[in-house]
């Protein structure tokens, strides 16, 4: 993963569906990439260790930040097709629900207006320091659930495609907790693939061997 502990994005005010977003996205010099697909009936995010690092902090900031109805999204400057079949991919989104969750017409808006054709208003830091240090120390983060064992019913509902996007939809501390296993991924050095899955399998993030650009032939 990235030794750097803060992140620039592009930020853009957009009115979905009658309500103001501020909408985050990284910018197209990001050397990440990312590919989507439905595989099995379970959605999937495919990216390469480096990708993953770039998601694991866009999460670990998202679950930190405190303006309501802010959503990243992941557009198709940072997109390559599905290495697995060519299929063009879905652009991402990710929604800390505890900020607001964007309506389907809201993200059906969204969707007609990717990729971004006006510029930004400016770009934002993303400060993520509280993940190197959480990794650093070993201090893996939870998610309270009500009983041993149980699974939290954000994560099942967490991870859907919605009038043509691929969106993470969950609470701040669902968000810490997938940065971490996506941090730990990016720092591993394994050569075959793995996966992070959110729910009952209804979604995964799969981290590949090589580069996502490499294997996707562009």
């Amino acid at each position: 993963m990235s030794a750097s502990t803060s992140l620039r994005v592009h930020h853009r005010t957009e009115f979905l569906d009658g309500s103001r977003w501020s909408v985050l996205s990284p910018r197209p010099s990001e050397p990440a990439r990312f590919a989507t697909n439905l595989f099995d009936g379970a959605w999937h995010i495919l990216c390469d260790t480096e990708s993953a690092g770039l998601l694991a902090r866009l999460m670990w900031a998202l679950a930190f930040q405190r303006r309501e109805q802010t959503m990243i999204v992941i557009d198709h400057a940072l997109l390559v097709a599905n290495p697995f079949d060519g299929d063009p991919s879905s652009p991402i989104v990710l929604v800390n629900t505890e900020l607001g969750t964007p309506s389907a017409k809201a993200i059906g808006e969204l969707f007609t207006r990717l990729p971004f054709a006006t510029d930004s208003e400016g770009t934002v830091r993303l400060r993520t320091h509280g993940l190197d240090e959480a990794i650093g120390a070993g201090r893996a983060p939870v998610v309270t659930v009500s009983q041993p064992g149980e699974r939290p019913a954000q994560l099942r509902r967490g991870f859907n495609r919605v009038n043509g996007v691929l969106m993470i939809t969950v609470p701040g501390s669902v968000l810490r907790v997938e940065a971490y296993r996506c941090a730990g991924q990016a720092a591993s050095e394994a050569e075959a693939s793995d996966a992070l899955y959110l729910g009952d399998r209804t979604g995964e993030i799969q981290v590949l061997p090589g580069r996502l650009i490499e294997r996707a032939g562009q």
